[in-house]
C-alpha cells in the first residue's frame, strides 16, 4: 500500500523546469567561481574593475543563457507537436465516435422504418382479413338473390323485355315492377362500391372479378340495360362509373343467333358505355 501510495504521489516533470534549474545552477556556479577567487579582494570602486567583471560575466552566462533559452525552445516546439498530435488523435477518436453515432442512429431509423413497415402490412393484412369476412357474407347473400331470380324469373323478364321493340320507358317499368331484380341490382352496387371505398387500388379490379364471375350473363345484360335507362330518372352516374372502371361487363355476351330483337336491344345499350365498361 505504500508503495502504491508512493508512485501516486510522483508527479511528472516538466522538461522547462528542468532547463531552467540547470541554467539557474550555472549561472550561480559562475558567480560563486568569480567570488571564490576573488573573495579577498574589497568591493573596487574603478569603473574598469566593474567593467571587466561585466565582460566575464557576460562571456560566460550569456552563452549559457543562449544555449539553454534554444534548448527550451525546442522542447517548447516538441511539446506543442505531441500536443498538435494528441488533439489530431482526439479529433480523429471524436470523427469515428460521430461516424458510429450516425451509423447507430442510421440503423435505429432503418430499424423504426422496417417495423412501421412490418405493422403498416400487418394493419393491411388484418383490414383484408376483415373485409373478406365481410365480403363472404355479401358474396353469400348476392348468390341467394341470384338463384331466388335464376332460372325461371329472369326468363320471364328477359321475354317481356325483348319481345318487342317497346320504349325504355316501357323496359324500365317492368324492371321496376320486378322486386328481386331491383333489390339484386342495388346489392351489387353496394358491393362494389364497398370494395372502391375500403379496397387499396390494386386489390379492387381482383375483387370486382369475383363478384362478376357469379353474375349470369342474362343477369349482366339485364342489369347494363336498367342502368342505362334508369340513367335519366335516377342518379346512376356512380354505378355506371363503378362498371366502367371495374370492366363489370368484360365477359357479357351480347349475340343471340336466334334472337334477333335481344340482340340489337343488347348492342344499342352497350354504346351507351365508356368501352373501358367491356
Amino acid at each position: 500500500g505504500f508503495f502504491m501510495s508512493d508512485k501516486k504521489q510522483k508527479k511528472k516533470i516538466d522538461p522547462l523546469d528542468v532547463v531552467f534549474g540547470v541554467a539557474c545552477l550555472l549561472v550561480m556556479v559562475v558567480l560563486l567561481a568569480y567570488w571564490l577567487n576573488f573573495k579577498g579582494h574589497p568591493i573596487s570602486a574603478e569603473v574598469d574593475n566593474w567593467g571587466v567583471f561585466g565582460d566575464y560575466v557576460g562571456g560566460l552566462i550569456n552563452p549559457i543563457l543562449g544555449f539553454f533559452s534554444f534548448m527550451a525552445l525546442l522542447i517548447t516546439l516538441d511539446l506543442q507537436r505531441k500536443q498538435l498530435n494528441k488533439s489530431e488523435e482526439q479529433l480523429e477518436l471524436n470523427r469515428e465516435e460521430l461516424r458510429l453515432t450516425r451509423e447507430e442512429l442510421k440503423k435505429a431509423a432503418d430499424a423504426q422504418i422496417d417495423s412501421a413497415k412490418v405493422m403498416d402490412e400487418q394493419l393491411k393484412t388484418q383490414d383484408l382479413q376483415r373485409f373478406d369476412s365481410f365480403f363472404s357474407t355479401l358474396l353469400s347473400e348476392l348468390s341467394r338473390k341470384i338463384e331466388n331470380l335464376y332460372p325461371n324469373k329472369i326468363g320471364e323478364l328477359e321475354g317481356k323485355i325483348f319481345e318487342s321493340y317497346s320504349s325504355n320507358e316501357s323496359k324500365r317499368k317492368l324492371i321496376m315492377q320486378d322486386r328481386e331484380f331491383s333489390i339484386f341490382s342495388i346489392l351489387v352496387y353496394q358491393i362494389l362500391k364497398t370494395i372502391d371505398e375500403d379496397l387499396p387500388e390494386e386489390n379492387k379490379k381482383r375483387y370486382s372479378n369475383i363478384v362478376r364471375s357469379i353474375v349470369p350473363n342474362s343477369l349482366l345484360q339485364l342489369l347494363m340495360i336498367k342502368c342505362h335507362i334508369d340513367t335519366n330518372h335516377h342518379n346512376f352516374d356512380a354505378y355506371i362509373d363503378l362498371l366502367e372502371r371495374f370492366s363489370f361487363f368484360e365477359h357479357i355476351s351480347l349475340y343471340e343467333d336466334n334472337y334477333l330483337c335481344k340482340c340489337s336491344v343488347l348492342l344499342i345499350t352497350s354504346t351507351f358505355y365508356e368501352r373501358s365498361a367491356f
